[in-house]
């Protein structure tokens, strides 16, 4: 291998290894993501925080790390649903998150949800549910907010049919702490090395 061919392997090498540097630390410096919710359900409502991983997209059960919601429902019925008491069930594709706000399609043709529930899952009681068009097991389609049961009598539960896709949480003020540096560092650091590289093949 003569000395020009060992530079440009060199500067090549390095690009790589700076581009999957900067690109684990993109990966690693993702920060929690704090939505406030303050959803409406007919005469009830679900608030309080949902908190992520700071994942972006289509989110899954294990992206939602935290979360405390005050549900009322209806014959002055409430319930407070955090971490410590309930679990949490995403299925589907429908839940997703953008540095900002937290959306839920209700208008999806599928049998996606989103469930916080105090267990056992499936009770029909203590619980919160964002479904799309086609679910009917765990809960109807639409918002679901349900302090007690769905077999109180008087009810105490409150359900709403809801179309389209909706925010069901947002970043207040609009900030997320998610930095965008994690991708720019990486085109820097790629064109860095890139220019290194050229340096290189014209000093031979």
């Amino acid at each position: 291998m003569n000395r020009n061919t060992a530079r440009r392997s060199t500067g090549l090498h390095l690009a790589l290894a700076m581009g999957l540097m900067l690109l684990g630390a993109g990966v690693a410096s993702a920060t929690p993501i704090t939505y406030q919710v303050n959803q409406a359900i007919g005469t009830g409502s679900a608030v309080g925080t949902i908190t992520t991983d700071g994942a972006l997209g289509v989110l899954v059960s294990a992206n939602i790390t935290d979360w405390d919601l005050m549900l009322t429902g209806l014959n002055a019925s409430t319930l407070n649903l955090k971490t410590s008491n309930s679990q949490v069930v995403v299925f589907g594709t429908d839940l997703t998150a953008t540095a900002t706000n937290l959306f839920f399609d209700f208008g999806a043709a599928s049998t996606g949800y989103l469930l916080i529930q105090a267990p056992p899952l499936g009770s029909g009681a203590q619980y919160y549910c964002d479904a799309a068009k086609l679910q009917s097991f765990w809960c109807s389609p639409g918002a679901s907010v349900v302090p007690g049961s769905v077999f109180d009598n008087p009810q105490t539960y409150e359900y709403v049919p809801v179309d389209g896709k909706q925010i069901i949480g947002t970043v207040p003020g609009g900030v997320s702490t998610v930095p965008d540096a994690p991708a720019t560092l990486l085109l820097m650091g790629l064109g860095l090395a890139a220019i290194r590289v050229m340096r290189a093949r014209k000093a031979g």
